[in-house]
């Protein structure tokens, strides 16, 4: 599940670092609680689920799908 924080920030499942390439902390904002990661913007983590569907195999389009539903919410 995706939520927004007080600040802004959204919080992902682990499952999406992958998808979204995110690989280095000065991608990060901030660390939440284990198993959670905070983006900047909710428009940077759409653009690179929908690369992620385009370029993952099923399964994993398949989650991706599945974030950006709990994204656009």
């Amino acid at each position: 599940m995706i939520a927004i924080d007080r600040n802004g920030c959204m919080i992902l499942p682990p499952q999406a670092l992958d998808l979204m390439g995110i690989k280095t902390a000065d991608q990060l904002v901030m660390l939440g609680s284990p198993g959670e990661l905070r983006l900047l913007t909710k428009e940077k983590a759409a653009k690179q689920l929908h690369e992620a569907i385009a370029k993952s195999s099923p399964t994993e389009a398949a989650l991706a799908r599945t974030l950006l539903s709990d994204l656009e919410k």
